[in-house]
Parts: C-alpha cells; sequence; structure tokens
C-alpha cells in the first residue's frame, strides 16, 4: 500500500467529535473567504465608480 492509501485509509477513521469540527471550521473558513471576496469586489467596484465620476465617460466612444 502506497503512502497516499495510507493517508486516505486513516483520514477515513475519524470519529464523529472530530469530522464535526473539520466540518465547522471548513464552514468558518468558507464563510472568511466569501467575505474577503465580497470586500475585494467592493473595493474595485468602488475605484471604478470613483474614477468614473472623476474623469467622466470615456470621449472615444461614439
Amino acid at each position: 500500500m502506497n503512502t497516499i492509501q495510507v493517508a486516505f485509509r486513516r483520514a477515513g477513521t475519524m470519529n464523529l467529535a472530530t469530522s464535526s469540527r473539520i466540518n465547522e471550521i471548513t464552514q468558518e473558513a468558507h464563510q472568511r473567504n466569501r467575505t474577503r471576496t465580497a470586500r475585494a469586489y467592493t473595493s474595485v467596484g468602488n475605484s471604478i465608480r470613483q474614477a468614473f465620476h472623476q474623469y467622466g465617460p470615456s470621449q472615444d466612444r461614439k
């Protein structure tokens, strides 16, 4: 049995308490990532909006 198979076999032996905690940690990380992504999009949107208001629409578009 190779190392990867051993790792997966051992990972499958976790008890319900461990599994529950891992699920909770995963959910918390997912929420943080969603919040971070939303903040990044808001920041980019604000930058575009600010530039548009500062410089106006492009004159080369007709």
